[in-house]
Protein backbone atom coordinates (compact mmCIF):
# COMPACT_ATOMS: atom_id res chain seq x y z
CA UNK A 1 0.00 0.00 0.00
CA UNK A 2 2.12 3.03 1.18
CA UNK A 3 5.35 3.40 2.83
CA UNK A 4 5.83 6.08 5.12
CA UNK A 5 8.97 7.43 7.02
CA UNK A 6 8.41 8.01 10.82
CA UNK A 7 9.07 12.00 10.57
CA UNK A 8 6.53 12.40 8.07
CA UNK A 9 2.98 13.28 8.14
CA UNK A 10 0.85 12.75 5.36
CA UNK A 11 -2.42 11.27 4.37
CA UNK A 12 -2.81 7.08 4.18
CA UNK A 13 -5.57 7.02 1.53
CA UNK A 14 -7.94 3.78 1.20
CA UNK A 15 -10.14 2.92 -1.49
CA UNK A 16 -14.01 2.24 -0.73
CA UNK A 17 -16.88 1.97 -3.33
CA UNK A 18 -20.30 1.69 -2.53
CA UNK A 19 -23.30 0.50 -4.56
CA UNK A 20 -25.44 2.87 -6.17
CA UNK A 21 -27.59 4.72 -3.98
CA UNK A 22 -25.78 3.82 -0.54
CA UNK A 23 -23.73 6.67 1.14
CA UNK A 24 -21.41 6.02 4.25
CA UNK A 25 -22.43 7.28 7.43
CA UNK A 26 -18.83 7.01 9.03
CA UNK A 27 -15.88 5.75 8.28
CA UNK A 28 -13.12 4.52 10.09
CA UNK A 29 -9.68 3.12 9.92
CA UNK A 30 -7.36 1.09 12.68
CA UNK A 31 -4.17 -0.29 12.56
CA UNK A 32 -2.36 -3.68 13.79
CA UNK A 33 0.60 -5.12 13.55
CA UNK A 34 1.27 -7.12 10.38
CA UNK A 35 0.50 -10.76 11.05
CA UNK A 36 -1.85 -10.36 13.94
CA UNK A 37 -5.57 -10.73 13.98
CA UNK A 38 -7.68 -7.96 14.23
CA UNK A 39 -8.47 -7.17 17.97
CA UNK A 40 -11.76 -7.82 19.45
CA UNK A 41 -11.49 -4.02 20.58
CA UNK A 42 -9.35 -2.20 17.62
CA UNK A 43 -8.82 1.71 18.25
CA UNK A 44 -10.59 2.77 15.30
CA UNK A 45 -9.73 6.67 14.19
CA UNK A 46 -12.44 8.17 12.07
CA UNK A 47 -11.42 9.18 8.50
CA UNK A 48 -12.39 11.64 6.02
CA UNK A 49 -14.77 10.80 2.91
CA UNK A 50 -13.15 11.46 -0.40
CA UNK A 51 -14.44 10.99 -3.59
CA UNK A 52 -12.37 7.54 -3.79
CA UNK A 53 -12.54 6.15 -0.39
CA UNK A 54 -11.15 7.68 2.94
CA UNK A 55 -8.42 9.76 4.27
CA UNK A 56 -6.75 9.58 7.63
CA UNK A 57 -3.62 11.68 8.50
CA UNK A 58 -1.07 9.73 10.04
CA UNK A 59 2.46 10.51 11.61
CA UNK A 60 3.13 13.23 14.54
CA UNK A 61 0.32 15.59 14.70
CA UNK A 62 -1.50 12.42 12.68
CA UNK A 63 -2.09 9.08 14.11
CA UNK A 64 1.28 8.84 15.17
CA UNK A 65 2.51 5.01 14.60
CA UNK A 66 6.09 3.74 15.14
CA UNK A 67 7.88 2.17 12.60
CA UNK A 68 6.91 -1.21 11.84
CA UNK A 69 4.88 -3.32 8.97
CA UNK A 70 1.07 -2.71 9.89
CA UNK A 71 -2.30 -4.20 8.21
CA UNK A 72 -4.73 -0.96 7.74
CA UNK A 73 -8.46 -1.86 8.08
CA UNK A 74 -11.54 -0.57 7.25
CA UNK A 75 -14.45 0.09 8.92
CA UNK A 76 -17.73 1.83 6.88
CA UNK A 77 -21.44 2.20 8.24
CA UNK A 78 -24.06 2.95 6.27
CA UNK A 79 -27.44 1.80 7.04
CA UNK A 80 -28.15 -1.04 7.46
CA UNK A 81 -24.71 -2.65 7.04
CA UNK A 82 -21.34 -2.03 8.76
CA UNK A 83 -19.08 -3.78 6.75
CA UNK A 84 -15.16 -4.56 8.29
CA UNK A 85 -12.74 -4.85 5.17
CA UNK A 86 -8.32 -5.36 5.53
CA UNK A 87 -7.40 -2.81 2.98
CA UNK A 88 -3.87 -3.02 2.97
CA UNK A 89 -0.19 -2.63 4.44
CA UNK A 90 1.28 0.49 5.76
CA UNK A 91 5.02 0.31 6.18
CA UNK A 92 6.52 3.13 8.89
CA UNK A 93 10.05 3.10 8.15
Amino acid sequence: MAVLYDDSTQYVEVPVTSAAGESPTAIDLAFTALGLPLPDLPTWHPAELTTGGAQLLVGPGGVDLTPGRYSVHVRVAADPETVILRSGTLTIR
